[in-house]
């Protein structure tokens, strides 16, 4: 069954480092879910993100079939990318400008390679996202292999980790300026690749606003692992712990579900519910507003 080593989930000793050495052999996900319940304790970085990743059926109950597991589905993520983004740009004119909904000077050039114009969208609402938080504008290397390969001048070495990128050691060096600019990224870039992607494999649900709410939460828990290889396969994990998620809320972000007992209008009217039942002042407010 699952534990975590010495006491409770809420006496973590804050030396613990690494989400792993709080987890043994087997996991119960329901007996971890009770556990969750109340939240998860913060003094053991990474212990949220593998917590999110066991919850969800990304992870298997054993523990010996993790590596497996994470191999499998990282080198699938990768496929995925070489799958929705052709090996030459779709999105520029004959000149080869850029066509007038992709002016945007902060867009990464993996995008004009994107299969579906949905991706401007999608990255004009990935740079709103949690816009407050400075993290999302991190600058990091691209790690895609895929990516790296898209035009002529995609260039350079990724970095063998998801780390900021130090700009005080810039030079004016043109061409490592070149090479620079078309190696690294930002955390918003991420989370929109991995918004596109969804979209690109699940055209019935496509991509809709508030999608990239749910993404940027995940991606966020993830790159907080101290573990070094979650922390760098942040982006595939996040995918797929997203594509899980979606499986359950994907009814309410689809306009042709709206009136069915799993769409938005339904689940809207259970909350109204709740609310008057939980909260009757707030509801009572609510509606004299109306």
């Amino acid at each position: 069954f699952f534990f975590f080593k010495q006491k409770t989930a809420y006496e973590i000793s804050a030396c613990l480092v690494g989400s792993e050495m709080c987890i043994r052999d087997r996991v119960t996900r329901l007996q971890l879910r009770q556990l969750s319940i109340e939240g998860i304790p913060s003094e053991c970085r990474g212990l949220r993100s593998l917590c999110w990743k066991l919850m969800v059926g990304y992870l298997p109950e054993q523990r010996e079939l993790w590596q497996e597991k994470l191999t499998k589905c990282r080198q699938d993520y990768e496929f995925f990318i070489s799958f929705s983004f052709q090996n030459q740009k779709c999105f520029s004119k004959d000149d080869g400008s850029k066509l007038s909904y992709l002016v945007d000077d902060d867009l990464p050039e993996w995008c004009l390679y994107a299969k579906n114009d949905i991706i401007a969208e999608i990255h004009q609402d990935a740079r709103r996202t949690r816009s407050q938080e400075e993290f999302f504008d991190q600058k990091i290397y691209i790690k895609s292999s895929y990516l790296l390969s898209l035009g002529k001048n995609q260039t350079g070495t990724p970095s063998p980790k998801v780390n900021e990128i130090d700009d005080s050691k810039s030079t004016n060096d043109d061409e490592n300026i070149n090479n620079l600019a078309t190696t690294y990224e930002t955390h918003r870039d991420i989370i929109a690749r991995i918004l596109y992607v969804y979209a690109v494999l699940n055209p019935g649900v496509g991509y809709v606003q508030g999608m990239n709410e749910i993404a940027a939460l995940i991606y966020y828990i993830f790159c907080q692992d101290e573990n070094e290889s979650f922390n760098y396969n942040a982006e595939a994990d996040t995918f797929f712990v997203f594509s899980t998620v979606m499986s359950e809320l994907q009814d309410g972000f689809m306009n042709s579900m709206d009136g069915s007992c799993f769409g938005i209008e339904n689940r809207m009217r259970d909350l109204s519910r709740m609310q008057k039942s939980y909260d009757p002042v707030s509801y009572t407010h609510l509606r004299a507003h109306e």
